[in-house]
């Protein structure tokens, strides 16, 4: 059982999977904890001096305006310079794990070493450490979205699947 697939990787993906890494998290969930609370403290007359309230709007912006567009930008940065996401990544999901073909690069990750999978309505992500994933945008299974949920579900511990 085995299935090929081919994905560009786009700008917009790669923000997605970036920003969803970072705010699905622990930290990120408190950073947001922390802003929420800081506007709310701010609306309700908290911070007494001038310094106090702008200390209070910078932590309400810090990690709901302010992260997002600093990631965004590193984001972009990172797509531009990076000759990773300039071509297509071939992939072949097969008994052996996942392998990775990119000009004359080529890779396979065992599927005893893959952290976990998670499905989204667009992404199908597979971790393989906890900050680096494949991403597979699902417009771009082109029809063959469910002979690779076969094959995962065929080689990959269920434990480690989060289907949608």
């Amino acid at each position: 059982m085995e299935a090929h697939i081919s994905i560009t990787m786009t700008k917009k993906d790669l923000r997605y999977f970036v920003l969803r890494h970072a705010y699905t998290g622990m930290s990120g969930i408190m950073g947001i904890v922390i802003s929420l609370i800081s506007l709310i403290y701010l609306i309700l007359g908290g911070g007494d001096t001038p310094m106090g309230k702008l200390l209070l709007l910078f932590m309400a912006l810090l990690f709901t305006v302010i992260q997002p567009v600093m990631l965004i930008q590193r984001v972009d940065r990172q797509f531009k310079t990076s000759q990773a996401f300039q071509n297509t990544l071939e992939y072949t999901l097969s008994e052996e794990g996942i392998g990775v073909l990119q000009g004359e690069q080529k890779g396979m990750i065992p599927w005893e070493n893959l952290r976990k999978l998670i499905e989204t309505k667009d992404y199908i992500l597979i971790y393989v450490t906890a900050r680096r994933a494949f991403v597979f945008p699902k417009n771009q299974l082109e029809g063959k979205a469910e002979s690779v949920k076969d094959v995962i579900r065929t080689f990959m511990k269920p434990s480690k699947c989060h289907w949608k």
